[in-house]
């Protein structure tokens, strides 16, 4: 009788493994890295700025070069500003690599293929309290078109909170190297979202996918079993 449960389970499992393969199968037009033009891989040499993603990522080490640089210059507001060390600092670091993301096609509005998803969660605290997380040094920001808030065209030292009234406001102006301008930036709740879809939140630590979960579920199983 056991053994017949046994074999009932793995049966039922080998199933739901199969389906789930099948359903992972990657979309051919989405698996190509936006930055690289090549599928996620492990960096041929050290990052030193988006480190996250050194095991598997969608940059060249001249994309992480260029990310920093341009990170730089936005905090390029005073030797005695605090954001390197604050966790507003972290978060716009996180920002500034989402092009390096291996996830970064589920990122992507399946309806408008030129959108990214940002989660609600991470907007708000790269956001801070209505809008205040930089204003206490203020942005070095590039502008290319001249308009209200910016005394003139090219780096203009701002104060976030007076130049931009939303977090999508400021994600579509304080922009990632490399991804602007072909994609904008869409606040969104992840429980929102279709199945395969992922919001940007800010952290890539490599989860196990729901194959991998099944996986490892299958073999407690046959475990606790034997």
């Amino acid at each position: 009788m056991r053994l017949n449960i046994v074999h009932l389970l793995i049966g039922i499992i080998a199933i739901s493994l199969i389906e789930c393969s099948m359903a992972q199968e990657p979309d051919p037009l989405r698996t190509l890295c936006y930055h690289s033009t090549k599928a996620p891989a492990k960096p041929s040499f050290q990052f030193t700025f988006c480190k996250q993603y050194q095991e598997e990522s969608c940059c060249l080490t001249g994309h992480d070069a260029d990310i920093d640089g341009t990170f730089q210059t936005l905090v390029d507001v005073g030797s005695e500003c605090p954001y390197r060390q604050k966790s507003e600092a972290l978060y716009l670091r996180q920002w500034m690599c989402i092009g390096c993301s291996p996830n970064q096609f589920q990122y992507v509005n399946p309806e408008n293929t030129s959108v990214m998803f940002v989660c609600d969660t991470f907007a708000n605290k790269l956001w801070g309290q209505n809008g205040t997380a930089f204003d206490e040094c203020g942005l070095r920001i590039t502008v290319t078109q001249c308009g209200a808030g910016f005394s003139s065209c090219g780096d203009n030292v701002v104060v976030p909170s007076h130049v931009y009234k939303t977090p999508v406001d400021f994600l579509n102006n304080v922009h990632p190297a490399n991804l602007y301008p072909d994609f904008s930036f869409e606040v969104v709740k992840q429980s929102d979202l279709p199945a395969g879809v992922l919001c940007f939140d800010g952290v890539y630590s490599g989860a196990p996918t729901s194959l991998m979960n099944l996986t490892m579920i299958f073999i407690a199983i046959i475990v606790m079993l034997m």
